[in-house]
């Protein structure tokens, strides 16, 4: 049976190469998953590694919890010096670090495709991880090295006058040299600068302070040994490490926080990239099977069993799976290149060390693939094994009708309902949130499969309504593509079933993405009262002297500033919202801000110092908090504070979590720079020209920008943007994989109609018409899909939002989008047929009359 399998196989290449292609496809997703993720986490171990080669031990401010506002914490220098006079230290050196790109002709510069740009202090040996390649270390005041890769990129060299930024705003320095790190031009991707301590400590406001103290022991003592000999001269704020754990937790830290988010979400691009495949690895094996029922039958004569046959046609999807899965963990190389060159050129680069296949990818990803290929030739192979020996006899032999038929119909709608409840639950029930996404998963998974059954009773109807106008361009063609599309009902729906997967997901991020757009620019409109915003063009802070600026710009009024950390609530997270700590002017910030008030007014605002605190509505429900109720927080730092929700506020977009009074945050967090200050202009000023004031203020803070309403709305508008066009790219894989499904049902289709063709030949059907013809069936295919496609992403969409309703997310229909969506799935389904159609159009008459 396995002789003859591959027998088949090798006669029927295009067949079982299209069907491979679509197994391959999704397999290359899942392995290139695994091979990023391992990518960036080796990416970090070795950056981390390289800087800590020379140190034996490491101190660091202790956090408790890591954060994603947590600006950076220092440690006086006082401690650098303690650590020194120990006996078991031979040497030690304190660390600066900071963010700040260089600026020429008053544009920020940095790594390839906006990487973050890095500012060190030059270290002494042994803990100097660069190397000169060009000219020499910085050692006066306003000198700088800058990363080999980084001067490449943008022309830079030896002596050339740029700007650097920094808290004070853009200072002039001078490039007297270019290094390497670690043999490298760039830390992986990043571009950095070295500065002399002195001045990071002036340019940073870190005089008397340094972020990180590295320790090189003395000989004959072990990295273990240093570590415990410093502990207890330090304080317990302070965490002592050796050099390699504090590579690894720096390392597994940044990986998470990356692979946390982008891991999952890739695994589920590639989840409906497989299902897909399944779709067409089921369609393909449905249609060999019903084309092949006398060669079954004639087995069946023969003398072969049953048994004989399921071995038969699993063979055929084993070797399909074996070959397509193998190929696919190869190819996850080259997807996990492209995914890391998608994000470069969506500007949030991700540095990725050599891209390997590791043990565990090769496992997964051939598991998965041949589990996907062989789950889906189940039914196919099952009905193949219903073949009597007696069709073989007569003429037009097909395949019997599978058992219990008559119920297929209810069980279509059966295991649509229960995909649809298991979404439901999974969106609006309570339980662990580990289970809710897995039914949620499950859910949608069945809805799929479910309303690609139920297809099947739509197709008649929904065929003739998108046939219609194709029979007003050309009617004798365009009914017959119709007829051709209603013929066999279950085919054309499981062939529209593979678009309708990858075009849902499609939608549903649209109908998404246009809710979070509508609401916050519902929130901007009704709760920002300040006329301009002053912001950085990447979610970081900016330095709090541009308030002072600010302030002093003509026309201004009023300048408010928003600080934000986050926090612990007695001793936890929320598991919806992140648990924001804001520190705001409470005299100030009624002038730029209103506050919706589900339980106060303005007037708590005299109120909001000490440990008094307004909180969010949705911060109250996550702690199961009320106004007058005390609570605790604890800052990444280590700062403690018990709060009284002394107001409630509605405000889930903008302000989330709680707010206090800027002295209250400062006296509990590391957080010294706003992210967001509000700008009110005096009555009667034109607010343009106040801008326009206000940017040429500004010019030495490269990295703020500068918004009314409108440019704010406008700069939210391009960040979701270019989140959604990722997304889109990466769902254009499923789009692509469907793609190969109608080509390879055409082609099955016209080999199975060959006698017809012939006929339509004879009787003076021209090339051109047979040609139109499949094209015409192939786009009503395809249209099938776009409309449940269309539907099934709209219901997606309703269901999030509604359960996201108390976040303010709105349910929005990009109608425009929609119509490009559906317009793009009949031109799939055109490019589809344009091989199929020309080998239907030289089909050999005589040879197709007389075919059986």
């Amino acid at each position: 049976m396995i002789r003859l399998a591959l027998r088949g196989m090798t006669q029927r290449k295009l067949r079982s190469t299209l069907t491979a292609l679509a197994v391959l496809l999704g397999v290359s997703m899942i392995s290139g998953t695994y091979v990023l993720t391992d990518g960036i986490r080796d990416a970090f171990h070795r950056i981390n590694e390289t800087a800590n080669r020379g140190s034996d031990a490491v101190l660091t401010p202790e956090t408790a919890f890591t954060s994603t506002f947590t600006q950076q914490q220092t440690m006086p220098v006082s401690l650098l010096d303690r650590v020194r006079r120990l006996p078991e230290v031979a040497s030690a050196a304190g660390q600066h670090q900071a963010y700040g790109a260089l600026v020429v002709d008053g544009k920020e510069i940095g790594a390839a495709h906006g990487a973050p740009s890095l500012v060190f202090s030059l270290m002494p040996a042994p803990f100097n991880a660069t190397s000169v390649a060009e000219g020499r270390n910085p050692a006066a005041t306003g000198e700088v090295a800058v990363s080999r890769d980084l001067a490449d990129q943008h022309g830079i060299e030896v002596g050339d006058h740029v700007g650097l930024e920094t808290a004070h705003g853009t200072k002039p320095v001078t490039v007297v040299g270019l290094v390497d790190f670690g043999g490298s031009g760039s830390a992986a991707g990043y571009g950095f600068a070295l500065a002399t301590p002195g001045e990071m400590e002036r340019w940073y406001d870190q005089r008397g302070r340094v972020g990180e103290i590295h320790v090189a022991a003395r000989g004959g003592i072990s990295q273990t040994s240093l570590v415990a000999a410093i502990r207890p001269h330090v304080p317990a704020s302070i965490k002592v490490q050796t050099g390699q754990q504090n590579a690894d937790e720096q390392a597994r830290d940044v990986s998470n926080s990356i692979n946390g988010f982008l891991g999952p979400a890739l695994l589920v691009f590639s989840g409906a990239a497989l299902l897909v495949g399944a779709f067409i690895i089921f369609n393909t094996f449905s249609i060999s099977v019903a084309e092949r029922t006398p060669e079954f039958a004639s087995l069946r004569t023969l003398g072969a069993t049953r048994r004989q046959v399921l071995r038969l046609v699993a063979a055929e999807a084993l070797v399909i799976g074996v070959i397509a899965s193998g190929a696919g963990v190869l190819g996850g190389l080259g997807f996990a290149k492209g995914i890391g060159e998608l994000f470069h050129a969506a500007g949030t680069p991700i540095p990725t060390a050599d891209l390997a296949l590791k043990d565990r990818t090769i496992t997964i990803a051939l598991a998965v693939g041949l589990a996907v290929t062989l789950f889906a030739s189940i039914g196919p192979a099952v009905r193949a094994t219903r073949v009597q020996p007696a069709l073989a006899l007569g003429p037009g032999a097909r395949l019997p009708e599978a058992r219990g038929s008559r119920l297929a119909p209810y069980l279509s709608a059966a295991v649509t309902l229960i995909g649809l409840l298991l979404l439901v639950l999974g969106l609006f029930g309570s339980g662990p949130a580990a289970s809710r996404l897995l039914g949620m998963a499950g859910g949608a998974v069945l809805l799929f499969i479910g309303l690609a059954l139920v297809a099947r009773y739509l197709v008649r109807p929904v065929a003739a309504s998108i046939g219609m106008p194709l029979e007003r361009l050309s009617a004798i063609v365009g009914r017959l593509a119709r007829e051709n599309a209603q013929r066999n009902p279950a085919r054309t729906a499981l062939t529209a079933a593979a678009l309708m997967v990858g075009l849902g997901m499609v939608v549903f991020v649209a109908v998404f993405t246009s809710g979070v757009k509508t609401s916050i620019a519902d929130s901007i409109n009704r709760l920002i009262k300040a006329e301009l915003v002053l912001k950085a063009k990447t979610f970081e802070p900016v330095p709090r002297r541009i308030q002072s600026v600010a302030s002093g710009v003509r026309g201004v009024a009023t300048t408010s500033a928003v600080y934000y950390d986050q926090v612990e609530v007695n001793g936890h997270h929320s598991n919806v919202l992140y648990d924001d700590l804001g520190g705001i002017s409470p005299a100030r910030i009624a002038q730029g801000y209103a506050f919706d008030w589900v339980e106060g007014s303005n007037s708590l605002l005299g109120r909001l110092h000490g440990d008094n605190a307004v909180i969010e509505e949705q911060f109250a429900k996550a702690h199961h908090l009320h106004v007058g109720d005390s609570f605790k927080v604890t800052t990444p730092s280590g700062g403690r504070a018990t709060l009284r929700a002394i107001g409630e506020y509605r405000d889930p977009q903008l302000l989330q979590g709680l707010m206090v009074d800027e002295r209250t945050l400062h006296s509990i967090s590391a957080a010294k720079d706003p992210f967001l200050v509000f700008v009110t202009t005096m009555p009667g000023t034109e607010v343009s020209a106040v801008r326009d004031r206000m940017k040429a203020a500004l010019r030495p803070f490269p990295m703020a920008e500068v918004d009314d309403q409108q440019g704010l709305r406008d700069s939210i508008s391009r960040q979701t943007d270019q989140i959604v066009y990722l997304l889109y790219a990466l769902l254009a894989m499923s789009v692509l994989i469907s793609l190969f499904g109608i080509a390879n049902s055409l082609f099955l289709s016209i080999h199975e109609r060959t006698r017809e063709f012939g006929l339509l030949r004879a009787i003076g059907t021209t090339r051109r018409q047979i040609r139109r013809m499949v094209r015409y069936e192939s786009a009503i295919t395809a249209a099938i899909g776009g409309v449940l496609g269309i539907a099934i992403g709209l219901v997606f969409g309703a269901l999030i939002t509604a359960s996201l309703s108390e976040l303010g997310l709105v349910f929005s229909v990009p109608v425009g989008q929609l119509i490009v969506f559906f317009c793009l799935a009949i031109l799939v389904g055109i490019i589809g047929a344009v091989l199929p159609a020309r080998r239907g159009a030289r089909i050999d008459v005589l040879e197709a009359v007389h075919y059986e």
